[in-house]
């Protein structure tokens, strides 16, 4: 090869996977911000998720600094690493042979008094899907209020939204229903980062925590992950791409009500549904004529390799997102329930009927509305009033976010 050409190709690739965003930590790494917090002993709730600018383990540029003192490491859901599946113990390691890795996901899914024992601060990083239902936001505001009590700072590193800050769907959250997969009344897609949320939850909770957040640089509100040439790796085992998150807010909501399959131990996780009764020709069929934004569904069969379908053959559907500005991923879902319980109601009637109390009270709880699962009990055709449902709360909760955002 041309050494012209090797220059080109450098230059480039260069290009090509530089952003032009800088993140939380690289701004707390900025002129000096980090020394700070020099002789404090620190505690960091991260995971495999939190990179910088440059690729690195944002744990491992902290353990850089020479001046921070790291003590102790927090895993949320699914392990420091990222490898363990959703709903699994995670369990307590240690990181380079030498830092304790304490979980928050096992005996207690709050730090202690004796985890916080010698901590004079916590730093959260970790990426976020821009789903209410997913924990990880739920880990820092727990996370915020043991810190409260012990008088610890909190500092958030921001990262972005992997959908962007424009996307403000789905139903906001009953009091009643505030659990660990959800515990702040945000809508289901809240459009909002990680630093947003904290500063939301410290004041509309009145949590009183000593909090700072490391705001981005170049990032705005229009942008997906897709379009910042940042590094993105999978948040989870179902998590593979930023994308996939639209999915897991259209179906993952779906599938807890077990009305159908959402494609777990496929290569396409959340981006099809699907049971051995459906027909995928008639339900891509008619649910192309719905008039929904920015999507198409095309029939689909798979045959999941785990989970409660494993080496079951399902037909079914896969969507499409076509345009991602004008998708909302709860109308879809709110549509694919609505129409497979009109089509199916003997399927989907047996399965909401059979759902144990346990089930019932986790899909409650992770779409934060007990009137979903009334109306797909008793309504023959409840698509729509599905859809105005998770659309009533919208105007009053964008009015409340406002004060928070940090980004144009």
């Amino acid at each position: 090869m041309p050494h012209g050409f090797k220059v080109f190709l450098l230059i480039f690739q260069t290009c090509l996977f530089t952003s032009s965003i800088t993140l939380g930590i690289d701004t707390f790494l900025e002129n000096d911000h980090s020394k700070t917090y020099s002789g404090k002993k620190i505690g960091v709730i991260t995971n495999h998720t939190a990179l910088s600018k440059d690729g690195l383990l944002t744990i491992d540029r902290l353990l850089a600094q020479k001046h921070l003192t790291i003590t102790k490491i927090f895993a949320p859901e699914h392990g420091f690493f990222g490898d363990i599946a959703a709903e699994t113990i995670v369990k307590e390691d240690l990181y380079e042979k030498k830092i304790p890795i304490l979980s928050l996901y096992g005996a207690t899914r709050r730090p202690t008094k004796e985890m916080l024992k010698d901590i004079d601060l916590l730093i959260f990083d970790i990426q976020d899907n821009g789903v209410r239902s997913y924990t990880y936001t739920t880990t820092l505001f727990y996370c915020m209020e043991e810190a409260a009590k012990y008088g610890i700072e909190v500092l958030v590193f921001d990262r972005p939204n992997p959908m962007g800050g424009e996307m403000f769907d789905g139903p906001g959250m009953e009091e009643s229903l505030r659990s660990f997969i959800g515990y702040i009344n945000v809508p289901y897609c809240h459009g909002m980062t990680v630093a947003e949320l904290a500063h939301f939850f410290n004041s509309e909770y009145k949590v009183k925590c000593n909090l700072k957040t490391y705001t981005m640089k170049g990032w705005k509100r229009s942008q997906r992950f897709k379009d910042t040439n940042l590094l993105w790796v999978p948040l989870s085992p179902n998590m593979p791409d930023s994308e996939t998150a639209f999915y897991y807010a259209t179906t993952g909501w779906v599938g807890s009500l077990s009305l159908a399959y959402m494609g777990i131990g496929t290569t396409f996780p959340f981006k099809v549904i699907g049971a051995p009764w459906i027909d995928g020709k008639n339900l891509a069929n008619i649910l192309n004529k719905q008039d929904l934004k920015g999507v198409i569904f095309t029939p689909f069969n798979f045959t999941p390799h785990l989970g409660s379908m494993k080496n079951t053959l399902c037909n079914g559907v896969m969507i499409h997102i076509t345009d991602f500005s004008i998708y909302k991923p709860m109308k879809t879902g709110c549509m694919i329930a609505g129409i497979l319980k009109s089509i199916y109601p003997k399927e989907t009637k047996h399965r909401l009927e059979g759902a144990t109390n346990n089930l019932v009270s986790i899909a409650n709880k992770a779409i934060g509305n007990e009137t979903f699962l009334h109306i797909l009990k008793k309504e023959p055709f409840p698509a729509y009033k599905l859809i105005q449902e998770g659309s009533k709360d919208l105007t009053a909760l964008s009015q409340k976010r406002e004060k928070y955002l940090l980004y144009k």
